[in-house]
């Protein structure tokens, strides 16, 4: 059964005017669809959760690993596989290691174009930011 016009009308007024007039304390409360005597508990989990992330480290951690070019198969590539083996071991989690042996294409050449309606020729690199090593 389709709602008639006059009330999806009043259903959409009542909803702006909720939204517009402010929400109660227990309203604003976002824990208020947990069970209550789960409540304390999932604020607690979420307070531990959300102390975890240090900024600093993060930053740390992503600039050991983005340093440095790591082409499969290059010293950086070394390089970054043996910081995730100990990082990942410092966090103790158990790491195994594999080897492989691959071959991967290297392009001779590339280029990239528009050719229609008018032939454009694109860079294929991006510009080195100078503040980004």
């Amino acid at each position: 059964m389709r709602p008639s016009s006059a009330r999806l009308i009043w259903a959409c007024s009542a909803l702006g005017l909720t939204l517009a007039g402010g929400a109660s304390a227990n309203e604003a409360d976002p824990y208020r669809y947990w069970r209550k005597d789960r409540r304390e508990g999932q604020r607690a989990f979420e307070a531990a959760l959300l102390s975890i992330p240090d900024p600093a480290r993060l930053r740390a951690f992503h600039d050991q690993v983005a340093g440095e070019p790591h082409v499969a198969g290059t010293g950086g590539d070394a390089r970054v596989i043996a910081f995730l083996v100990e990082a990942l071991q410092g966090m103790g989690l158990e790491v195994e290691k594999q080897e492989l042996r691959l071959y991967l294409a290297r392009p001779v050449r590339a280029e990239l174009a528009v050719v229609a309606p008018l032939r454009i020729s694109l860079p294929v690199r991006e510009e080195a930011l100078p503040e980004d090593p």
